[in-house]
């Protein structure tokens, strides 16, 4: 069980390196990366919408 884990562990983290480096290379090349979309908090959604709704009040 403790090997799965660790494969399961490895492959993210090798994962999340892969995009790091994909992020890494466009950035040295002066494109720009759009974060809006990738790194949102849970709730964020309700969020917004809960304040557009609000607004419309």
């Amino acid at each position: 069980m403790d090997a799965l884990i660790g494969l399961f562990v490895g492959a993210n983290i090798f994962k999340d390196a892969v995009g790091l480096l994909r992020e890494a290379i466009s950035a040295q090349k002066g494109e720009e990366e759009d974060y809006s979309e990738e790194y949102k908090l849970p709730l964020e959604k309700c969020w917004e919408e809960n304040q557009l709704v609000a607004f419309r009040n």
